[in-house]
Formats: structure tokens, sequence, C-alpha cells
């Protein structure tokens, strides 16, 4: 049996100077590579997740059946074109989307130059201000998770952006396979409802859901583990 660890503020809020200070030298690394952000996603601008067998438009379409006025946050959002596609498919308005990029890579395709800055974020994921953000019904991100020092600890920073009820998807974590299914096993637990699945394609992948169906902050039985040989930040389960 797992016993449960007495967490009394949010994992990503335990970060050491030391880690700060590594996330803020990452992210300007990821600034400089003009790779980072580059949309890799169907010319649609639909995101493919594996969940299921079950792409983002099934997963948008079964929350406008809860409610009409949703609102959606992608995170990695590259060009803006899953947002672009979002405003026009479905009608979801422009104060209701939020894309955050490293770096303002609108101009790589004529369609998405009109995505307005109104929705369209340039800022560091790891480090943002919860506060300074409405939260959201869905929140989707894909591989932007991989090029993050402290992964784990942003994802309890982003699950505080969710409503009640509202999901997250991250298409690849950054974690190994290991890892991640420890920490979910736990998640479940601990009474979160959490869903996880491994692609059987050649390259690994993995796809996460976690639903927000208890107030308070993502508790996660974690520590940090300081390390001055990785490119990433290293935990240790604490039970």
């Amino acid at each position: 049996m797992i016993s449960h660890v007495k967490q009394t503020v949010p994992f990503w809020k335990t970060r050491t100077s030391y880690i700060n200070q590594r996330i803020k030298e990452s992210f300007s690394n990821i600034q400089s590579n003009s790779h980072f952000g580059s949309n890799n996603y169907p010319c649609n601008g639909k995101k493919t997740m594996f969940m299921n067998e079950k792409d983002s438009d099934f997963f948008i379409n079964q929350k406008l059946k809860e409610k009409t006025d949703i609102r959606v946050l992608d995170i990695g959002t590259g060009n803006g074109l899953f947002i672009k596609n979002l405003n026009e498919a479905y009608g979801i308005s422009w104060k209701n989307l939020c894309g955050i990029s490293a770096k303002d890579y609108r101009l790589q395709l004529p369609e998405t130059t009109t995505v307005p800055d109104v929705s369209y974020r340039i800022q560091n994921i790891e480090t943002i201000e919860v506060n300074n953000f409405n939260k959201f019904d869905l929140i989707f991100s894909s591989h932007c998770f991989n090029y993050l020092y402290d992964p784990i600890g942003t994802l309890s920073l982003v699950f505080e952006l969710l409503n009640e009820n509202g999901s997250l998807f991250i298409d690849s974590l950054g974690v190994s396979i290991y890892f991640l299914e420890k920490l979910v096993k736990i998640l479940k637990r601990h009474d979160y409802r959490v869903d996880f699945q491994k692609s059987n394609s050649l390259i690994p992948r993995h796809c996460l859901m976690i639903t927000r169906t208890q107030k308070g902050f993502l508790k996660i039985p974690l520590a940090y583990v300081e390390t001055k040989l990785e490119n990433k930040t290293k935990y240790e389960f604490l039970c």
C-alpha cells in the first residue's frame, strides 16, 4: 500500500534557486534555436492524440456537449495553427483561446499571421504566473514538455490552470516510460482521474491525460534531486 505524503505547497514551489537558474538557461537555449516551436501537426491544425485512438477533436466535441463557452490552452503552440483551427472550425472566440510559445512563429504560415496578440503569448511555460490567466477547460501540449528542464514541476504548475472537471493532455512528457507509469499508478491511488497510453510506433511516445476532479493543487510525491550533470531535472519518489 502506498502511503500519502503530506504536501503543503505545489511541487513546483519546492524548486531550489539552482533549478530556477537552470530553467532560465534552458529557456534561453530554446529561444536561440529556430527549430523549437515549429508546428509539426497535420495541415488541418488538429493535434493527433493517441489516447484511446482519439484526436483533439474528439475531446473538444465532448467538452462542447457539457458547456458551449469553453476555454482552450495550447502549450508550445508554435505558429498558432491549432488555435486558429479552433476559432474557425468551432467558433470558439479568440478571448477563450490561448497559445503559448517560446518565440513568435506566426509568420511561418500565411494563414497564421492573423492569430491575434490577445491569444498568443510569448513566455516560458515553466515560470508562468497562474494568476495572470483565466482557467481553462482543455489544455493541450504536444512534444513541448520534451524540451523543458523541469517537466514534472511544470505539470504541477499547469494543472493549476484547469477549471473543475477540466482536462490536461500531454503528448510526450519528457520522462521515461518507467517513471511515468509509476507516477500514474500513485496518482490513481490518490484518487486522481488519470489515463496513460503508450504508442506502438517505432518512435517512443506516450500520452498523459489528467482531469481536475479535486480542489487544490496536484499532489505529487516527489523530491527534486540537484545534479550538474544533467540537461533535465532529476526526481526521486517519496513513497
